[in-house]
């Protein structure tokens, strides 16, 4: 909201080379939040406390549904560590090492009646699976994919699913088999339902997109072309709304027995969490996650190049081995998330962005010292890992 308001005040919105431009974690975000996977709002960022807009997805669809906004994934945790949140379906990604505090979301993720994992692999979070469902790589999908800047981008199977279905077959036939009669032939008609249910997209088809290339929306009858530049001479609502964006400081201070702040990201040769690119030649590059700290800070704890340390929050400890880096400012240091042992996320916190609940992965209060053992968490990984996957030996 702050840089919108920079944009708005100095002009530069509604002509080419301008604007707000998001870069994004991971390709088709945009379209993810364009198709209301957030829990208040349904496609094309109408909230579904709006009445006539749940009313035409009512109609269409031949359900009631709730007003009420759902709950952001931190608060999915939440209400499953008090046995209030029942059930959960996760296609695509691995909470159990990406979502911070992971003590809480094993918690959460053990206490639940019905976990289904859908993906390519077998993950962390498929360690507490129920269900654990097949997914399909880009390579396999007929789709869309949107950009940051709203353009519409056909995806299309370079391989048929080696499962021999769609990701969205699978999920329509659960739905069918839980007294739901979804339907679709092809993914084609998924697009259709899209324009046919959200106005700015009521200009999309496949078969446009084939023609055209891609589009930008909004595309509609107003804009049949789609919309390179949005907020030409004004906006929607008139000349734009400025919003007061006060700083809300973190909760996470530094203190006597934590004086470090941990930072974590990620590195180039690894994707995320590695689900994928670990089982590749990439782990020449980087083999494990590793601590980066300055010289000073090392110097003050006797830690040298390669020693094996203990980071330690107010939530957890692991051991990772150390990096002397003046990358990094004194008081600051930094690893990546890639490597499920490293258990990255066992020291964040669970402090969230007051208004999205995007997790506070940046700053973490935290204390390093010399050890010779890997810690309690770690270990129980280990055991945890051969325990599951001994009955896969056994039977190969």
């Amino acid at each position: 909201m702050g840089m919108a308001n920079l944009a708005m005040l100095t002009g530069n919105l509604g002509f080419n080379g301008c604007g707000v431009n998001p870069l994004r974690g991971q390709n088709n975000v945009q379209g993810s939040c364009d198709m209301g996977s957030f829990p208040h709002e349904f496609p094309g960022y109408r909230p579904v406390s709006d009445d006539l807009t749940r009313l035409s997805f009512e109609n269409d669809w031949g359900l009631r549904l709730d007003n009420e906004p759902g709950y952001r994934i931190p608060n999915m945790f939440n209400e499953a560590v008090k046995g209030s949140f029942k059930g959960m379906y996760i296609q695509g990604e691995d909470v159990a090492q990406s979502d911070p505090d992971i003590h809480h979301v094993e918690a959460a993720l053990r206490n639940l009646d019905c976990l289904v994992v859908q993906d390519l692999f077998l993950n962390e979070t498929a360690k507490y699976a129920h269900v654990f469902l097949p997914g399909t790589s880009f390579l396999e999908k007929n789709g869309t994919f949107t950009n940051a800047e709203r353009r519409l981008g056909r995806v299309r199977p370079a391989i048929k699913p080696r499962t021999g279905k769609h990701e969205w077959q699978i999920t329509m036939e659960i739905a069918q088999a839980m007294g739901y009669p979804m339907h679709y032939d092809d993914s084609s008609q998924i697009m259709d339902e899209i324009a046919r249910l959200t106005p700015t997209f009521a200009g999309v088809s496949f078969d446009k997109l084939d023609r055209d290339g891609s589009l930008q929306w909004p595309c509609n009858d107003e804009a049949p072309n789609g919309t390179p530049i949005m907020h030409i001479d004004k906006f929607v609502r008139g000349l734009g709304a400025f919003e007061i964006t006060e700083f809300i400081p973190t909760e996470e201070k530094v203190t006597p027995k934590f004086p470090l702040l941990l930072t974590t990201g990620r590195i180039l040769s690894q994707y995320n969490v590695g689900a994928q690119t670990r089982r590749t030649e990439n782990n020449v590059w980087h083999p494990e996650d590793i601590l980066e700290i300055h010289p000073y800070d090392a110097a003050e704890r006797g830690i040298k190049n390669g020693d094996l340390i203990m980071l330690k929050s107010r939530k957890g400890e692991t051991s990772l081995h150390a990096l002397l880096s003046e990358r990094m400012q004194p008081g600051v240091v930094y690893t990546t998330f890639h490597m499920p042992f490293s258990g990255a996320n066992i020291v964040t916190t669970e402090y969230s962005d007051w208004a999205t609940n995007c997790p506070e992965y940046k700053v973490t209060a935290v204390q390093c010292s010399l050890t010779d053992h890997i810690s309690e968490w770690q270990q129980h990984f280990l055991d945890y890992q051969a325990k599951q996957t001994k009955p896969l030996l056994q039977s190969s």
